[in-house]
């Protein structure tokens, strides 16, 4: 899928906290969405990586153990219950997230909070990729009418090293 090719649409909200995620060290991310209106069981999915010009190691979230590294959820400020999957890598060749909201619409005045990691019940966070990358995009797809439209501000953190743990020098003898 080429995300470059897909019609856009704006976010008013589109946000992940911290703004700067370390090569490779675990931590929680919350990625914060809004602005737009989304009929309850329209598809949404948050990609963090993978995909035509867009190349990740990012860990895959999981939703059923809450003790184990990469446990992700989601909730709407509306209340509204939503179904959170990781995609199926085999299907798709993208790392993230289908979220559909089940019982009620999520109004454009309305938020979709995802905790990556969320370290709430035990889970020792999200592995970010272990390159350091500048804008690392989580690029933000709705489905309408069997057709996919991407966010054209989608939430973005930066990606650094970490610190050195060791300097090699190469000397003249």
């Amino acid at each position: 899928m080429d995300l470059r090719r897909l019609p856009t649409f704006h976010l008013s909200v589109s946000e992940v906290e911290p703004a700067v995620a370390y090569a490779g060290e675990r931590e929680q991310f919350t990625v914060r969405i809004g602005g737009v209106h989304i009929p309850r069981g329209t598809k949404i999915r948050l990609l963090l990586g993978g995909g035509r010009g867009n190349a990740t190691d990012w860990a895959p979230p999981q939703t059923t153990d809450p003790t184990a590294a990469e446990y992700t959820t989601a909730e709407a400020s509306n209340g509204a219950k939503l179904s959170l999957k990781p995609l199926d890598w085999d299907e798709t060749k993208l790392v993230g997230l289908e979220i559909v909201p089940l019982d009620k619409d999520i109004s454009a005045d309305d938020i979709i909070t995802i905790r990556l990691g969320d370290t709430s019940e035990g889970c020792p966070g999200s592995t970010p990729q272990t390159f350091s990358q500048l804008k690392r995009h989580f690029h933000v797809l709705i489905q309408h009418a069997d057709a996919w439209h991407r966010a054209e501000n989608p939430p973005t953190l930066e990606v650094s090293g970490g610190p050195a743990d060791r300097v090699r020098l190469i000397l003249p003898s």
